[in-house]
């Protein structure tokens, strides 16, 4: 690289402050239904779907539009390659902290594309921090190595195969799930359109809301419409829980048509359209047309 690219300069989001950022290869939703099965079971307070981290804590948001600009730049310089989730192992980061993971069976690709990063993002390498780059895609934490080894014993896998294209640019504030800011694909400088589904229709008519409490229920979020300017029923609440059936302070609401939802401000609540969020490149709620 003949000078440093400008993004050099821009720092990493702080965790102290309540930012999170990361830049990571997300396993596609067509076949990420067994990885969050295993998750939602042996995972709390899930904030991202299924990935594979390529550099956490990635730059802050405020940087973004230069990040994309120097992605496009400077390409991987390498085809769309297939990735093997073939097995778990798991990292003993110490007596009661551990952590079991899918391996994938070539991790070769995944590491040619981290030291590409590192060479763009250098204030981004933890490596001497954390050790060597271990691509892998977490599914469950213990805290002890009895419980970890019986688990991967009694774990009845079958490998998955997905095909990495994409670079997936992730981030969050305080303790809100991570939202998807740019999908980029990896050697050809385009960012990701949106699949016209009948997921994507339903997803048209779906808001994600914050700022709930922790005992949250049903009832709860039906009078909360009340008070908004929903003058109709939803067609679903979707209350999220923890594996020990724990409420998080945060529901999805299908609506029956795509609507501006909005509560009265003393009420606290944080309003995103869910598919903006899964496809941060659509700034219109208007809805895709119906699929063919």
């Amino acid at each position: 690289m003949a000078e440093p690219p400008a993004i050099l300069y821009a720092p990493k989001a702080s965790r102290a402050q309540g930012a999170r950022t990361f830049l990571c290869v997300l396993v596609p939703r067509t076949c990420r239904a067994p990885v969050l099965a295993i998750q939602e079971a042996h995972l709390y307070n899930i904030k991202a779907g299924p990935h594979i981290t390529l550099l956490d804590p990635f730059v802050e948001e405020a940087f973004f539009p230069e990040v994309v600009a120097t992605l496009r730049a400077h390409p991987f310089p390498a085809a769309p390659f297939p990735l093997h989730l073939r097995s778990a192992k798991y990292f003993h980061h110490s007596e009661t902290h551990l952590t079991v993971y899918l391996e994938p069976a070539t991790p070769n690709p995944l590491t040619a594309l981290f030291k590409h990063l590192v060479q763009l993002f250098p204030q981004c390498e933890d490596v001497p921090n954390i050790g060597p780059f271990t691509p892998h895609v977490s599914i469950a934490k213990f805290s002890s190595l009895a419980e970890t080894r019986t688990f991967i014993a009694g774990l009845r896998w079958a490998p998955l195969t997905f095909m990495v294209s994409h670079l997936h640019v992730l981030a969050r504030t305080k303790s809100s799930p991570y939202q998807i800011k740019h999908v980029i694909s990896l050697n050809h400088s385009v960012v990701l359109r949106t699949p016209v589904t009948e997921a994507t229709q339903k997803m048209a008519r779906s808001v994600f809301v914050d700022g709930f409490s922790s005992d949250i229920t049903e009832l709860m979020v039906l009078d909360a419409l009340f008070q908004s300017n929903l003058h109709m029923h939803p067609e679903d609440i979707q209350l999220c829980r923890n594996p020990d059936g724990t409420c998080r302070p945060f529901v999805v609401i299908v609506l029956p048509t795509v609507f501006s939802l909005q509560f009265p401000p003393q009420l606290g609540l944080r309003v995103l359209p869910l598919l903006t969020m899964a496809y941060p490149d659509l700034r219109s709620r208007t809805p895709p047309p119906p699929p063919d």
